[in-house]
This record gives C-alpha cells, sequence and structure tokens, in this order.
C-alpha cells in the first residue's frame, strides 16, 4: 500500500488525506475533513473550481475523521491544550499520559502516552462502544535530503478500530515544511443536506 497524508490544518482543523493501494486491482481515496464537514474528491481539490473535480459530502465520516485527526501526533497537543481544566496529565508505567476531550467529537476521549522525547507513541480515543487506537513510531524528519526541517514524523503508523487493523503505513517521505495549510470546504459540501 502507498499513502500519503497531504497537510493538516489546526486553526480550522482540518485534513486532506489520499491513499492508493494495489491489491489485485488499484484502489484510490482522498478524504477530506474540515471543520464540521467530511467528504471525498476524485481528484485533490474538488469542487474548488467549476467544472474540476467532485466532491461527495460524506457527513457519516465526520467523527472518524476528526478522531483520526485530533489523535495525529501533531494535532493531539492542541486538543489537549484546547480541552483546558477537562485535560488530565499523569504517570502511568513511567510515562506521561495525556487524557484529554476530541475537539467537535461530543462524548470522544483520547488517551495518549508520551515516548522519551514527549512524542505520542500510542493514542486510544474512545467513542460509545468504539475503540481506535493509533500506534506511532520510529520518528524521524523523513523530508528529502535537501529539505531537512527537523520537523519528526513517526515513520510506521498503525490504526485499530476494536482491535482490528485497519490502517498500517509505512512512511518513506514527508513535507512537512508548509506550516500553513488552509482546508477550504466547497460550496457544494457546505449545502448538501
Amino acid at each position: 500500500m502507498q499513502a500519503r497524508e497531504l497537510p493538516r490544518e489546526h486553526q480550522l482543523p482540518g485534513f486532506r488525506y489520499a491513499c492508493s493501494v494495489y491489491v489485485g486491482q488499484s484502489r484510490k481515496a482522498i478524504e477530506v475533513v474540515s471543520g464540521a464537514f467530511a467528504w471525498d474528491e476524485d481528484i485533490v481539490g474538488a469542487g474548488l473550481v467549476p467544472g474540476r473535480g467532485t466532491p461527495s459530502p460524506n457527513r457519516a465520516a465526520l467523527n472518524e475523521r476528526l478522531i483520526r485527526l485530533w489523535s495525529s501526533p501533531q494535532a493531539a497537543p492542541k486538543a489537549a491544550a484546547a480541552g483546558g481544566e477537562n485535560t488530565k496529565v499523569a504517570i502511568e508505567d513511567g510515562k506521561p499520559v495525556v487524557t484529554f476531550p476530541i475537539p467537535g467529537v461530543p462524548g470522544a476521549i483520547a488517551k495518549a502516552t508520551l515516548n522519551a522525547e514527549n512524542q505520542a507513541e500510542y493514542v486510544q480515543t474512545k467513542l460509545g462502544n468504539v475503540v481506535t487506537e493509533f500506534i506511532y513510531e520510529k520518528y524521524d524528519d523523513y523530508n528529502p535530503p535537501d529539505d531537512k526541517v527537523y520537523g519528526y514524523f513517526p515513520g510506521h503508523i498503525v490504526e485499530k478500530r476494536n482491535g482490528v487493523t485497519v490502517l498500517d503505513l509505512t512512511i518513506t517521505q514527508t513535507d512537512v515544511g508548509n506550516l500553513y495549510v488552509a482546508v477550504p470546504v466547497p460550496e457544494s459540501v457546505r449545502t448538501a443536506r
């Protein structure tokens, strides 16, 4: 499986995630979330320019995508800070553990275990009877050799839902030099019923 995670923006929470899977046949998916909207795209930026691509509203995926966003190593600290007095810090088995509410997903609680470098190594999120786990390993600067920015990103990401692995990625290259990226919502998604 080849995957790439496109820019994330946390002022208005959002991400665009593009993934290509080759298992006998090719499957490509572009999943997007921005604020209170979730949609799928046939091409990156679908629907932002008239006649260019088709965005498909996907409200059913909103909570799942917000959980994935706010459980990521880059966004979890921001979500924990946004949790205010609802965020708790403890030491478990000698490691810092931060528990915080997931922004925009009422009732969702995340518990992040940090490694010796204070990077998320394990995040467990519960929403109702659904438990989503994220495992982050092998942090490094995976940017190209001529574009190192000391932006450490996990080289291995595993996502499990109720104990079943739904995502297992090995990262070979990142582009984390762009620190500000907007994820605009296409008008057809914004007005969908």
